[in-house]
């Protein structure tokens, strides 16, 4: 399996590239910097917005690990736009890590949660306005992976969680929460799986 990651070295990135390494992928970080990553690293060195349909055409799966901060949110937009672009007609499946202000609050479907964050409004209507862009997509395969809210870059790894589609599930405590280490896992698997083509998956711990 040859995987691609976009920003490869951000924090969730490194989760996902060591999970994959440990199974055995092809691993090649994209639009990074070398000076961030491990030396001997394959690297795509190009800027994710100058990425081109030949740039992507040897994975089998790429995996956007891109990180937007606050007021970042118009650089969302932009960037699903030309992934979605340079992905048509592509037999690689684009996996993006986005946000879970995109879940649903629960299975009624009534609210998101981006509805109970009116501080974030702005960010929010971004960050789903993007989702919306990959969701109207045609031509290939694609999964949003939108993490719960306490989503813990030094929480536990348990090597067990739950998924769930697109509304907020919670574990036996009745937290929404899963650790880097655990989604890690959620998303290599779902790649290994394929039960979420053309449309969102959650996890939390169990």
């Amino acid at each position: 399996m040859k995987l691609g990651i976009i920003k490869a070295a951000s924090s969730f990135g490194r989760f996902v590239a060591n999970e994959a390494l440990d199974r055995g992928f092809e691993v090649s970080a994209i639009g990074d910097s070398r000076s961030d990553l491990p030396e001997g690293w394959p690297l795509v060195d190009v800027d994710v917005l100058e990425l081109s349909a030949a740039d992507v055409a040897s994975f089998d799966v790429v995996v956007d690990c891109s990180e937007f901060r606050a007021g970042q949110g118009e650089l969302a937009v932009s960037q699903m736009k030309h992934l979605v672009k340079i992905f048509a007609d592509s037999d690689c499946r684009l996996m993006v890590v986005g946000s879970g202000v995109n879940l649903f609050a629960d299975d009624s479907r009534k609210q998101k949660v981006a509805d109970f964050l009116p501080a974030m409004k702005e960010q929010s209507n971004l960050l789903g306005r993007a989702f919306e862009v990959l969701q109207g997509s045609s031509g290939f395969d694609w999964t949003y992976v939108a993490p719960p809210f306490h989503f813990e870059i030094s929480g536990p790894a348990t090597g067990t969680y739950r998924t769930g589609s697109d509304f907020v599930i919670v574990d036996q405590k009745g937290a929404a929460a899963i650790s880097f280490a655990d989604m890690a896992t959620a998303l290599v698997d779902e790649i290994e799986n394929r039960q979420f083509l053309n449309s969102m998956f959650t996890a939390t711990y169990r």
